[in-house]
C-alpha cells in the first residue's frame, strides 16, 4: 500500500495490532511471548493472540478502537507495515472479523 494510508474499514472489520510479538533480528514478528516464553510463531499456529485494535468498521460490536483483547492467530488475514490515518505505521497486525475475538482485556496495574 505504497503511497496509501488506510482511514476506515467496512462491515464488522477491526484492525488488530500485536501486542504479544517479539521481532526477530530481521524485524520478522516470528514468536509469540507466553510469561517470558518465546514460541515460534509457526510451531503452534492454533495459539490465542493479544492486541489492541486499531480500526475498526461500523458493525463490529463488543469493542472500541484502544481496547486489548484476545483472538485467535490461524484466522483472520496478517498485516505487515500498514499506515493508518491518525495513528502511524503499524508494523504487524491482522485483520479480524469482530465475531472472531474471544473477549476485551483489562491491563493489570505494574505489567
Amino acid at each position: 500500500m505504497e503511497g496509501f494510508a488506510l482511514e476506515t474499514l467496512q462491515d464488522d472489520i477491526v484492525m488488530i495490532k500485536y501486542t504479544d510479538a517479539d521481532e526477530g533480528v530481521d524485524g520478522d514478528n516470528n514468536v509469540i511471548m507466553r510469561g517470558g516464553i518465546a514460541i515460534p510463531k509457526n510451531y503452534q499456529t492454533d495459539a490465542w493472540r493479544t492486541g489492541i485494535i486499531i480500526l475498526q468498521g461500523p458493525n463490529a460490536t463488543g469493542t472500541e478502537v484502544g481496547d486489548y483483547v484476545i483472538f485467535p492467530n490461524n484466522m483472520g488475514v496478517p498485516i505487515k507495515n500498514v499506515e493508518v490515518v491518525g495513528t502511524g505505521l503499524v508494523s504487524q497486525g491482522i485483520f479480524l472479523n469482530s465475531q472472531r475475538i474471544f473477549g476485551r482485556l483489562q491491563k493489570i496495574e505494574g505489567s
